[in-house]
């Protein structure tokens, strides 16, 4: 009986913290994003998501352990640093490969039936 007793307190101590932990870590995520926070829940990898900034630039969305990094032009930046931005963000299948980014390349992949947005701050 006290071994079923200790075992039963020890479960409950680990389901316990376990949440805790779990409730800390979306907490500190939802407090480093800010408004991105639905956009890192959305992002499972790194690849395969274009980003469309002020309607004027674009990139690819680059997530690198917990770190979400949009490259535009083979320069990474940290997200955070559009936060002032229009950003748009569209997930899509690629059929091609892409040595150099055109606005023409950008129309073709929003216009594709498999493209759909899934992140807008407007």
């Amino acid at each position: 009986m006290k071994k079923y007793a200790i075992f039963t307190i020890i479960s409950l101590f680990f389901i316990f913290f376990s949440f805790i932990f779990f409730g800390l870590k979306e907490m500190e995520i939802e407090d480093k994003y800010g408004e991105f926070y639905e956009l890192y829940d959305k992002i499972e990898s790194s690849e395969n998501y274009l980003v469309i900034i002020n309607n004027k630039s674009f990139g690819f969305i680059k997530k690198l352990g917990n770190d979400i990094y949009i490259e535009e032009d083979t320069c990474l930046k940290f997200i955070l640093n559009y936060t002032n931005s229009k950003i748009e963000v569209y997930k899509f299948n690629p059929r091609e490969t892409f040595t150099k980014l055109t606005t023409i390349e950008v129309l073709k992949i929003k216009s594709q039936p498999d493209t759909e947005l899934i992140y807008t701050n407007s």
